[in-house]
């Protein structure tokens, strides 16, 4: 996640859509346990602070994580995940291919003589990734790929017509963009979503008509394959919709979408997707599976407390929150029915304007940027977390 001055969070709340929006669950409000949640005391590991030899993935001297700040884990496969850091017009791109135990340094995204930096990495493969530069808000954005993890990066050509790019997202074999084909700063519903095989720079609009909603505060924009789920309407409208594709978009089915400031989807198969939606201080979560049964999730917390939902699988996500009643690190294993306190989370994250940019590889292994830009690794689902080594530039 890209971070500017450290603000409220967007990705505190989780939605998993999927096709169908039947059966919903009653549940707790945001922020209150209910009786299906499991909020078990245990004994939380002490904190691994980071010795004086631990050095940052900036190096020495950049001390915490304040200001114009990138502190993003891109998780691209149960082994390898890249992770970007910077400070102002400083950024550095690392990658782990070994599930954290190692990093080393690749190539920041970036083209000559632009001073555009990357606001969004996806990488639907190990090695193949795409980067929106720019931000869609400014009205001037690029989008870069690479197919070789990172070593090198191309400028990808999409049509004058297309606009600004607002998304991108895809994983295996199929990536998608959404753009804004609108003046900066005007309402605008002209939404196009354009795809393309992974690796590619050929992308191909897709021809079908969405429904007429406004950008408002943003599309969430998800893809795993030939499934694709995108949300329109919000912020800006009563009635927000989720259009969703199994076909890579040849046909649309469209269905009531989460209310919120702005929704951000992620998918964990071609089946479901778990989304993330903003309703202003604090954080909403929900779990649509692929028969349309619908879990409201109980966790909860303030936008401005770093709270965040990273799921790993259609059953499998972590939750955490830096303040409130969910304060700390929680794992569900039942998709969302029931959530267990697995620790305080890492050093220093109950007490510091921390980021949510705490990911998971695996439902064991997961990596966070901590003060000093400190990478911890976790190989006992966040028990325990300690600094990982990082190479001299």
């Amino acid at each position: 996640m890209h971070l500017r001055a450290r603000a409220g969070v967007i990705v505190a709340s989780v939605v998993l859509v999927v096709s169908g929006c039947a059966g919903a669950l009653p549940s707790a409000a945001p922020g209150t346990p209910s009786t299906t949640s499991t909020r078990t005391p245990r004994t939380i590991a002490p904190s691994v602070t980071p010795s004086s030899s631990t050095t940052g993935l900036l190096g020495p001297g950049t001390a915490s994580l304040n200001g114009d700040v990138t502190a993003d884990v891109v998780v691209a496969s149960s082994s390898t995940a890249y992770i970007d850091v910077g400070v102002a017009a400083t950024r550095r791109l690392y990658v782990t291919t070994d599930a954290g135990a190692h990093v080393h340094e690749v190539r920041e995204p970036s083209v000559a003589g632009s001073t555009l930096q990357a606001s969004r990495l996806v990488f639907p493969t190990p090695t193949t990734g795409y980067a929106v530069l720019g931000d869609v808000v400014d009205g001037s954005t690029l989008l870069l790929r690479t197919t070789d993890g990172a070593r090198s990066w191309q400028q990808v050509a999409l049509p004058a017509t297309a606009g600004a790019i607002a998304g991108v997202a895809g994983h295996g074999s199929r990536v998608y963009v959404a753009t804004l084909a609108c003046a900066s700063g005007t309402p605008c519903r002209q939404v196009q979503i354009w795809s393309a095989s992974v690796g590619s720079a050929d992308f191909a609009r897709i021809s079908t008509s969405l429904p007429a909603r406004d950008a408002g505060t943003g599309v969430g924009l998800a893809g795993w394959g030939d499934s694709l789920w995108l949300m329109l309407g919000g912020g800006s409208t009563s009635d927000p919709v989720t259009v969703t594709s199994t076909d890579a978009g040849a046909s649309l089915t469209t269905r009531p979408g989460p209310v919120g400031v702005r929704c951000s989807p992620v998918a964990t198969s071609a089946q479901a997707i778990w989304t993330s939606c903003s309703t202003g201080m604090s954080m909403s979560f929900q779990r649509v599976s692929g028969s349309g049964a619908e879990v409201t999730l109980d966790v909860g917390g303030s936008g401005t407390a770093g709270t965040f939902l990273d799921p790993v699988s259609d059953d499998v996500a972590f939750f955490g929150s830096e303040a409130g009643q969910w304060a700390g690190l929680y794992v569900t294993h039942d998709a969302g029915l029931r959530f267990t306190k697995v620790s305080d989370g890492p050093p220093g994250y109950l007490s510091s304007a921390w980021s949510p940019n705490l990911r998971f590889l695996s439902p064991s292994v997961g990596l966070t940027v901590g003060d000093g830009f400190v990478l911890y690794r976790t190989t006992d689902s966040g028990v325990t977390w300690r600094p990982v080594d990082v190479p001299s530039s």
